[in-house]
């Protein structure tokens, strides 16, 4: 018996054994194949000669491909031909992500540890900053304060229309809301 002939003979068959009448059948539904006898034993063994004439008629024909496997067998290969293309295109996500994140990582780390020393820099000034701001505080310069002044009193101007008409809007409502308040208790 040739190395094929005995990987397909070990192959898991659904094998059923049947009685009539003194005779003992085994069949293999998924091949055709039947072994009788008058004994277990001889059924059994005249299975196992029908296989192997079968097995080897059908690779010395180059019909391998035809030989129909176990429907275990079967269900497996299908398996492995549906999971197959998802598994390739998981990997390849993976890789692809991995392959991001090692290129985006170390430039975030970059700029975490450029705010952290940026950070630093201001905590250390911050305080030396408001001291020495409060210590060069002057009073301002008589000119400097009429400048400031006439701009405030321009702007204020500009915007005097805007301040009468809110002025007047709450002038209505604080009415409205006067007289609603103001209606008589009783007597």
């Amino acid at each position: 018996m040739n190395t094929d002939t005995a990987k397909y003979m070990e192959l898991p068959y659904d094998v059923r054994l049947a009685e009539k009448d003194g005779v003992f059948r085994f069949v293999i539904p998924e091949l055709g194949l039947i072994g009788e006898g008058p004994s277990v034993e001889e059924a059994h063994e005249a299975l196992k000669a029908h296989k192997q004439q079968y097995f080897t008629a059908m690779l010395e024909a180059g019909q391998a491909d035809a030989i129909p496997l176990p429907s275990r067998e079967a269900a497996r290969k299908a398996l492995y031909r549906a999971w197959g293309p998802f598994s390739i295109k998981l990997v390849v996500a993976l890789l692809v992500f991995l392959f991001a994140a090692a290129a985006v990582v170390p430039v975030i780390q970059y700029q975490v540890k450029e705010l952290e020393r940026s950070a630093k820099i201001a905590g250390r000034a911050l305080p030396r900053g408001i001291v020495e701001g409060m210590a060069d505080l002057r009073a301002l310069p008589p000119e400097r304060q009429e400048k400031i002044l006439k701009a405030l009193r321009n702007y204020l101007v500009s915007i005097k229309p805007i301040i009468d008409e809110v002025q007047d809007a709450l002038d209505d409502q604080g009415t409205a809301e006067g007289t609603r308040t103001a209606a008589p208790t009783g007597n």
